[in-house]
């Protein structure tokens, strides 16, 4: 069922209370009229693709998506109607940044703030960990958190 311009609500029955899948697809400028959907989610599960450094969004090419991605989990982790929800964080997509890094595409020519860190899949993965440490920062709130790298 779509719920708003580009917001698409997929309902899953799978106990006395379905989970609700929301696909976002929308433009980042709209992002704001889908959240109060989430203010009843007991739990919220966020893929991040952490490959998408070097990519840019299709409505706007002077956004880096990889960026767009953690200031929208900022955004996401800051509201307060969501204090109370569990936030589940997947940064998936590994093998592409992988398979990006071993053909030699530079974090830092994408990523300004990366600075001049070692561009090996390790360094890189740690640096993008700082998603995780987010949402305790924000709120001071406990988050349920998973790394899946």
């Amino acid at each position: 069922m779509l719920v708003g311009p580009g917001l698409r609500l997929v309902v899953h029955s799978l106990s006395s209370r379905p989970p609700t899948v929301v696909s976002d697809s929308i433009c980042s400028r709209q992002r704001a009229h889908w959240y109060p959907y989430f203010d009843d989610m007991e739990a919220i599960i966020f893929l991040a693709p952490i490959s998408s450094f070097d990519e840019r969004l299709r409505e706007d090419r002077r956004v880096n998506r990889l960026e767009d991605t953690y200031m929208l989990w900022q955004t996401l982790c800051s509201l307060q109607m969501l204090s109370k929800t569990q936030i589940i964080l997947f940064l998936n997509k590994c093998d592409l940044l992988e398979r990006k890094l071993r053909a030699g595409v530079r974090v830092r020519t994408h990523v300004p703030s990366f600075g001049n860190r070692s561009n090996d899949v390790d360094t890189v993965k740690k640096c993008i960990e700082r998603f995780s440490s987010f949402p305790v920062a924000c709120l001071g709130l406990p988050r349920l958190t998973f790394l899946l790298l």
